[in-house]
């Protein structure tokens, strides 16, 4: 199913100690840094164009619980002062930390974990929640990908949709952050399955795969490794995703 408002060009702020980096299928171990400075990036990005902007804290997702980016987040919404809409996602299990974001500023919060878990109904009464589908062979991921769900794609799906959630992120694992192109064909299956918005995330490494994003139903797609290799610019990923005929809110 497609946003009735628009397909969303996200690039991603991934925040790990403080800066921003881009991981391969989520392992901290195969890290690349990219700057230090995660609010010159927001800013950078809203300067091209950018009107979302999918953050990420990297320590507060890990299972081993390695602190968090607050800080940086809440420096980020500070300086962007309601320029571009922020959504942000990684170990947000509890209603108390949703409320935390919100009331910062931040538009949207994505939930993995609690999403299967009594605290989803509570997240959701707090604000805008997407669900996050992190999947690999079919099954979802939790605890920052680092313990396969007991939950088939599908199956979390239908049951999610029985909630208070206002979409899906759907992550392929395999291909995060490894420039390897969006696998479209399983993307569509995901968006098939469901009657809410589905987000993709993970692999997109050539204007194509935001085309075929596009193409194939999503409402909008993250970008992260692929703008900062500038394997292409946020102002050409807008460009292909007005070609496509879907309404660009990017």
């Amino acid at each position: 199913m497609n946003d009735a408002n628009g397909f969303e060009l996200m690039p991603a702020i991934d925040l790990l100690d403080g800066e921003c980096v881009r991981l391969v299928k989520g392992k901290p171990q195969a890290k690349t840094s990219y700057d230090s400075n995660p609010v010159s990036v927001a800013l950078k990005f809203i300067a091209e164009g950018a009107k979302t902007l999918h953050v990420i804290d990297l320590n507060a997702a890990l299972a081993s619980g390695s602190g968090s980016n607050a800080d940086a987040i809440k420096a980020i919404v500070k300086a962007i002062r309601g320029k571009a809409k922020i959504q942000v996602g990684g170990g947000i299990r509890d209603a108390t930390r949703a409320k935390q974001l919100f009331s910062i500023g931040v538009k949207r919060v994505i939930i993995g974990t609690a999403a299967f878990t009594p605290e989803l109904e509570k997240i959701t009464r707090c604000g805008e929640t997407l669900a996050a589908i992190d999947y690999a062979n079919g099954e979802i991921q939790v605890n920052g990908w680092t313990k396969r769900g007991t939950k088939l794609t599908k199956r979390a799906i239908t049951e999610l949709e029985n909630t208070s959630i206002t979409g899906f992120l759907a992550t392929d694992v395999e291909r995060d952050g490894t420039l390897k192109g969006t696998r479209t064909a399983t993307l569509k299956k995901i968006v098939d399955a469901a009657t809410l918005p589905v987000y993709a995330a993970g692999g997109v490494a050539r204007l194509d795969d935001v085309r075929a994003a596009a193409s194939a139903g999503a409402a909008g797609v993250v970008v992260g490794k692929a703008l900062y290799e500038k394997k292409f610019t946020l102002e050409q990923a807008i460009d292909v995703a007005k070609a496509t005929g879907v309404a660009a809110q990017c």
